[in-house]
């Protein structure tokens, strides 16, 4: 079963078993919207002899979270939580390989990430409620595709953790925004830096509409 599907998995049986245990400490959360990718833009990918290849992907595209957190008291929680991202590029060449003619229209290249993360979220202004800090650690695994065209060679290749042992470590920061719709549900705004600390690189930024529920002990 593939990354996606476990964390789903994860977060519907939170979802039942936090009814049960809650005393309005456990929520619920998930976040969709833009990303920033700095590292899918810092491939190198130079000039072949007789040839041509893709590496680099759009520095815009889709993130989505999912995450739980416990509320350790009235400003301050715990998270955990899941992170999808995919930056992709379309391409079109022509090329002859070996006298073989190869021909892309449009063809999509993927860079696909799969994070898992802890963190800390506080209250931080007390005049403006809903003003909140964030920081965390997360473990992120990749599936990058690339092309290279050369004379009497053509590859079509995703790199990945099985293959090249692609995953990483790193932290993040960033600033959440919420305020309450009802008792239970709140919407929020949610910006976070991310920085690869293996590979020292500055990874990503996102910037997430945000969707909160918190559960309550059944009376």
């Amino acid at each position: 079963m593939n990354t996606p599907k476990l964390a789903l998995m994860a977060l519907v049986l939170m979802a039942f078993a936090m009814p049960v245990f809650s005393q309005g400490r456990f929520s619920l959360s998930v976040h969709a919207g833009p990303n920033g990718n700095f590292f899918v833009r810092s491939y190198d990918e130079g000039q072949l002899q007789g040839g041509v290849e893709f590496l680099k992907k759009n520095f815009i595209g889709f993130v989505f979270e999912g995450e739980a957190k416990y509320a350790l008291n009235a400003r301050s929680r715990l998270m955990g939580g899941y992170m999808y991202s995919i930056n992709t590029r379309s391409v079109s060449t022509r090329q002859n390989s070996g006298g073989v003619n190869i021909v892309l229209e449009d063809w999509t290249i993927r860079h696909r990430q799969n994070s898992f993360y802890l963190g800390y979220e506080r209250e931080i202004a007390k005049k403006l409620k809903g003003l909140n800090a964030l920081m965390g650690l997360y473990y992120a695994t990749y599936k990058q595709e690339e092309i290279t065209i050369t004379s009497g060679n053509a590859q079509f290749i995703e790199r990945n953790f099985q293959n090249a042992e692609l995953n990483d470590a790193g932290v993040f920061v960033g600033l959440h925004f919420e305020r309450n719709i009802d008792p239970h549900v709140k919407l929020g705004i949610q910006s976070r830096f991310y920085f690869n600390v293996t590979s020292a690189i500055f990874e990503q930024m996102t910037l997430t509409p945000t969707l909160t529920y918190t559960f309550s002990k059944k009376k």
